[in-house]
């Protein structure tokens, strides 16, 4: 008890000081760069946010360093207004640069630069017209123009989604793929991106697309290759097994994934290749049932519902889950297609301490955020709230897993 005692006064101590700092420190007026080119400014302004990051955390270092997850999520949440006056101090300098340079008379490289220096600034449409102005160029060498391509490709995914941005930048990938000058470094990067993004937003022609390119280039490249993208490639076969059982070729996928073990041994798959294929194999088995100590939408006092009978939709969800709450609409429109069917679809969940803004919520807490957080997306289904089994049982790796 007196342990504890000490790292709460210890932990007050340093939030208090957080605080101190917060009302002390009212955002100074960022200061002017004078640098006359994009980069010298680019170096300016994050030399100066690097520095007063480095004294925002001297200032504010907690008393008792990493005492619990709790306490450092609590300081971390006390520094954020201070790490927004840097932020805000960073986008001011980079706009006032951007603004003062004479933006017309600069060359490929020096667009390039400018193109970060918008980033820093906020500016997202002044960074896509620097990097058309860079790609307009003809009379660049291919080198550059390789790496123009990459930067390209990584800067566009920062803008909105859209099929004729995905378009652009798949272009972009081919004349990569193309080009004798671009390395091949260059080209697994832009193409690692692109997986990546296509993962993210569960495109799936571009997660095959994408995923076979970079096992085959695995498999091809020299070992110290390998081994520098040894995670891309293994990220490659994951996503591409998922594809691949997600159009209900199972077997295809799991030969796939046992290949790994192969093909690129020497990077050492497994951690991250085994799990995945026992949640393959399970694919064809009965289904365990879901356990849960408290359930909603469901009869007081249940605390098991079996599997067997029916054609079930489950999903391993969360209230904090962005993809989970995409994936409803979808659900509720199968339910209302197939219902009468006996169609059935059940949700299982944890505890997690907190709920949006609200942090050390008790389980029974959590609990009646959660009832009203899924009736809010029409979840009326039975939802199993706070039992781990089901995750093992069902090898969960993320959510939402369905």
């Amino acid at each position: 008890m007196i342990k504890k005692l000490s790292i709460a006064i210890a932990l007050m101590s340093s939030i208090t000081a957080v605080l101190s700092a917060v009302q002390q420190q009212s955002a100074p007026a960022a200061p002017r760069t004078t640098s006359n080119t994009p980069a010298g400014c680019l170096q300016e302004v994050r030399d100066y946010a690097t520095k007063r990051q480095q004294e925002m955390m001297a200032a504010t270092a907690p008393a008792i360093p990493n005492a619990t997850a709790e306490a450092t999520q609590q300081l971390n949440q006390s520094r954020a207004p201070l790490v927004s006056q840097i932020n805000q101090a960073k986008a001011t300098m980079a706009k006032e640069c951007a603004a003062r340079l004479d933006t017309r008379t600069l060359g490929p490289k020096d667009l390039v630069s400018l193109a970060d220096l918008y980033t820093e600034a906020g500016q997202n449409d002044e960074v896509k017209a620097a990097v058309d102005r860079a790609l307009a160029v003809k009379t660049l060498p291919p080198a550059e123009r390789a790496a123009i391509l990459v930067y390209a490709v990584r800067v566009g995914l920062r803008e909105p989604v859209s099929e004729a941005r995905n378009a652009r930048l798949e272009k972009y990938v081919s004349e990569l793929d193309a080009s004798t000058a671009a390395t091949m470094d260059q080209k697994l990067d832009a193409h690692v991106q692109m997986n990546g993004w296509y993962r993210y937003d569960d495109v799936v022609a571009g997660i095959i697309k994408h995923s076979t390119w970079i096992i085959d280039a695995a498999k091809k490249a020299m070992p110290d290759q390998r081994r520098k993208f040894a995670m891309s490639a293994i990220s490659a076969y994951v996503n591409l097994a998922q594809a691949l059982a997600g159009q209900g070729q199972n077997d295809r996928a799991l030969a796939l994934l046992r290949s790994a073990a192969i093909e690129i041994a020497d990077v050492q798959p497994a951690q991250r290749i085994d799990p995945e294929i026992a949640r393959l194999q399970l694919v064809g088995t009965p289904g365990a049932a879901i356990t849960a100590p408290r359930w909603l939408n469901m009869p007081e006092g249940k605390t098991e519902l079996a599997m067997p009978g029916f054609v079930t939709l489950l999903e391993f969800s969360a209230h904090w889950c962005v993809p989970c709450k995409e994936s409803y609409p979808g659900v509720n429109r199968l339910r209302q297609k197939y219902g009468k069917q006996g169609f059935r679809v059940v949700l299982s969940t944890d505890y997690y301490g907190y709920f949006e803004q609200e942090r050390n919520l008790a389980p029974p807490e959590e609990f009646e955020r959660d009832r009203k957080y899924f009736a809010e997306h029409g979840m009326d289904v039975p939802i199993a709230v706070g039992d781990r089994r089901n995750n093992v049982n069902y090898k969960v790796g993320g959510i939402p897993q369905i």
